[in-house]
């Protein structure tokens, strides 16, 4: 029971910001108006990036650490912390792109954001999920009630918001965290950071690949563009990060399974996607168009429905590759689907707009899965050993 309701825990924590950011995006619309929330969200389109360089694939590569000897987690957080602070430096770009004032806050976002996604491996490692949730659940009721009484943000109103939520966050997270005291390892190592480069890497080519299209909004549209294909992308984002969600908590289990068992669930996961990604459409429909009154035209959600479609049958390839080391061609693999995302967006963005965009993304999803398919057709698969988890 206790394993159950850590797994149920650890699901909600992944889904929580997810659901959160679609959230927080359908008020900022409702209330602020597609404008103003789309010269928000160009800002912090590049304090996420900021943030994600420096986080430098710290996650992963601690949860290993840690298990190698938990008595010294508190220095291996320190040191890898520590280690990463002079890549906040990446984020001065800022002052480049924005007004000093807006770019100050957007660093200070940068700094807040940071310190708590450096927090991730230590809530991972201890379970201790429910705190994450409640903050990330507080700071949602929080932005969300400022939005509905207070309408007259502007940006940097905004980055303000999100700078006092993120330090909210951060603190609640800390409170139960006993383990970041006493500091230990507080220095500088240029090792680590060679030790994180390749987690990196494997988070860079799933960034750029997920979020290329974006970025290239950003610049070549509008705000009123850039915020209407925002909230319509990341309703099809969710419902395309169902399988790895569901596969997640038993993945230990799925690297045991034999072939023919992985060949089933395989096929299960095909037969599940029709229906799934169907009702999750109409209801993105329903909520998009009649709710929030989105004047996105109907065909869109068919071709949102498409680019959801893919990850379904090649998550499990994904894993495959995985099982056998073979990381580096997951990484190939993002990165050719950024390559041709990018080419594909650069020349259809001028000539089509959202249009093209959406084209060129659904494009590039069925690339990723003819692209691992082959992979798979032309390797060797050692069976998976163990039996089913699922009773096949």
């Amino acid at each position: 029971m206790n394993r159950l309701y850590n797994i149920v825990l650890n699901l909600a924590r992944s889904v929580l910001p997810a659901v959160s950011n679609f959230g927080l995006a359908y008020l900022g619309i409702k209330y602020l108006g597609q404008e103003s929330w789309g010269a928000f969200l160009s800002i912090l389109l590049w304090v996420n990036l900021a943030v994600f360089v420096a986080d430098f694939g710290n996650k992963d590569y601690l949860i290993r650490k840690y298990s190698t000897d938990p008595s010294k987690v508190s220095s291996f957080y320190y040191q890898s912390l520590f280690s990463r602070l002079p890549l906040l430096s990446f984020s001065f770009a800022l002052f480049l792109f924005f007004e000093p004032f807006t770019a100050l806050l957007g660093f200070i976002l940068v700094v807040f954001i940071f310190l708590f996604q450096s927090l991730n491996s230590l809530v991972l490692f201890y379970r201790s999920f429910l705190f994450q949730i409640l903050s990330e659940f507080i700071s949602f009721l929080g932005i969300a009630a400022l939005f509905h009484f207070q309408q007259d943000f502007d940006v940097n109103a905004l980055l303000l918001l999100y700078i006092f939520a993120y330090f909210a966050k951060s603190t609640l997270v800390i409170f139960s965290l006993k383990s970041l005291w006493p500091l230990k390892g507080i220095q500088f190592s240029i090792r680590e950071l060679r030790s994180m480069f390749p987690f990196f890497l494997i988070g860079l080519s799933g960034f750029l690949a997920s979020k290329i299209d974006v970025y290239l909004v950003s610049i070549y549209l509008s705000p009123s563009a850039l915020s209407e294909y925002q909230i319509f992308l990341m309703a099809f984002t969710m419902v395309q990060a169902l399988p790895a969600m569901a596969v997640y908590p038993f993945l230990k289990h799925v690297y045991r399974l034999n072939s023919d068992v992985f060949s089933k669930i395989n096929r299960l996961l095909f037969l599940f996607a029709w229906p799934t990604v169907a009702i999750a459409s109409l209801g993105i429909w329903t909520l998009l168009h009649l709710f929030l009154k989105l004047n996105i035209p109907n065909l869109y959600y068919l071709g949102g429905a498409l680019y959801a479609l893919p990850s379904y049958f090649f998550i499990l390839d994904i894993f495959s590759l995985y099982k056998e080391k073979m990381e580096k061609k997951v990484v190939k693999v993002n990165f050719l689907a950024v390559l041709v995302n990018f080419v594909f967006l650069l020349f259809l963005i001028p000539h089509w707009g959202l249009d093209g965009v959406l084209f060129g993304s659904i494009l590039t999803q069925f690339l990723i899965l003819i692209s691992y398919k082959l992979l798979n057709a032309h390797k060797t698969i050692t069976p998976f050993k163990g039996k089913s988890l699922f009773g096949f």
